[in-house]
């Protein structure tokens, strides 16, 4: 059943001043409203439906009775371990929008926006279950996640001279999109997406966007301030995981320029990220080991955390115990164990790329039969993390790669990378 889906879509596009006859404003020298829907669908993997048994080349056992396969004459196959649903459905998506591109001063100021609103529902998940079943999991159809958003390019020529030799353009792009978990499933309030070491999952929350969840310090509810053990003067854990923040920005913003200077090309881009959240597994191990920069500080001293101690009669008292050395104090209080430790605002300014060319006047061509054209040039990428939040890595680490649900999970991953290319382009 429901081995068929259906998905279309249909758009459309009008040009108000073209009704206008012999038009010819410089104000506005141009404008378009926009507007398309579509439906589309997505098939699940093969045999998801079915129960299959899949061959194998070993068998683990426990206290060394691990066999390998074929076992003699013996040929080994394993069950799925996913309970089948006759009754699975393709997952949909419902997709509108709406914009407006508009042009000022003979187009010398541009300026395009789009609404969207997205919505998918039948979200095909492996939901865990018993394993006295049999099975690890049930798939089933479940979810449905809004996204709504507004997208905003604009783009000016500041200077352009009569020949055109000499000019300057500057452009912005903006993205803001919110997310929400509408429904999941009936008795289901949460689903795990994708999790990590030590109680670190993001999970999809019902009212919610994707979130960040682990364990957090101990903490007083009237001051926030942590409740201090007072025989070690150190931190203590909570016994209830915690939701840190959305692990989607709040906005992005792009900035770029380029300017011309007769054959000169300098271009520029500025990335922009503002909220989200990201736990740097990184950042915990600098930090627990000692290698972080910020551990040398006061080494061979003592602290005395800010915190309170619990009184007997329940109140609290400002904390007066000192921690035994600074080594228990980075050890216990940066943990991979929690989670909250390590988790920090994600937003970032990046100089993401810096170019530089320059082509040779035609002049230089003018008696040339073969070569019409030499340019070259330089340019890099990822140059430089202007502001950060984020200790010792980049923010935008992300150990799950692009393979699975979920970003903001970074876990001694591998510098990233920053690029220098040069290029050189003739026309024959």
């Amino acid at each position: 059943e429901n081995r068929v889906y259906h998905y279309f879509g249909v758009g459309g596009s009008f040009l108000p001043l073209s009704l206008i006859k012999n038009y010819n404003d410089k104000w506005l020298s141009y404008l378009k409203i926009r507007g398309s829907y579509a439906q589309v669908g997505s098939s699940y993997a093969a045999y998801l439906t079915n129960y299959t048994y899949s061959p194998v080349s070993s068998v683990y056992g426990q206290y060394g009775l691990s066999v390998t396969m074929p076992y003699g004459d013996l040929i080994g196959f394993e069950a799925t371990s996913a309970y089948p649903s006759q009754n699975l459905k393709p997952a949909r998506q419902n997709d509108w929008e709406v914009g407006a591109e508009l042009n000022f001063f003979e187009n010398r100021l541009r300026i395009d926006y789009t609404y969207y609103e997205k919505k998918s529902k039948d979200n095909i998940i492996a939901l865990p279950i018993s394993s006295s079943t049999g099975y690890d999991a049930k798939i089933i159809n479940a979810g449905s996640v809004s996204n709504k958003g507004h997208e905003l390019l604009l783009s000016a020529t500041l200077y352009e001279s009569k020949n055109k030799d000499y000019a300057i353009d500057v452009n912005m792009n903006f993205t803001k999109n919110t997310q929400k978990l509408e429904s999941l499933y009936p008795g289901l309030k949460d689903y795990v997406l994708t999790s990590g070491f030590s109680g670190f999952q993001i999970k999809a929350e019902e009212g919610q966007a994707f979130g960040l969840y682990g364990t957090a310090y101990l903490r007083d509810s009237a001051t926030g301030k942590y409740i201090i053990n007072p025989g070690t003067g150190l931190t203590q854990q909570a016994p209830s995981p915690k939701r840190f923040g959305d692990i989607f920005p709040k906005w992005n913003m792009g900035v770029g320029a380029d300017i011309y200077i007769k054959g000169l090309t300098v271009s520029v881009l500025f990335d922009i990220r503002k909220g989200g959240v990201m736990y740097s597994g990184t950042t915990s191990g600098l930090r627990t080991a000692g290698l972080a920069a910020e551990t040398a500080i006061n080494r061979d001293g003592t602290i005395i955390d800010d915190g309170v101690l619990l009184n007997p009669d329940g109140s609290t008292r400002p904390n007066d115990v000192p921690v035994r050395n600074m080594e228990d104090f980075w050890r216990n209080n940066y943990t991979t164990s929690i989670t909250e430790a390590s988790v920090f605002d994600a937003s970032f300014i990046k100089l993401r790329q810096l170019a530089v060319s320059y082509a040779l006047p035609n002049k230089f061509f003018e008696n040339s039969k073969t070569i019409k054209g030499f340019a070259f040039g330089v340019s890099g990428r990822n140059l430089a993390l202007l502001k950060s939040n984020v200790p010792h890595v980049d923010p935008e680490s992300n150990v799950f790669g692009t393979s699975l649900i979920g970003e903001g999970y970074e876990f001694y991953n591998s510098p990233s990378s920053r690029s220098i290319g040069f290029n050189f382009n003739l026309k024959f």
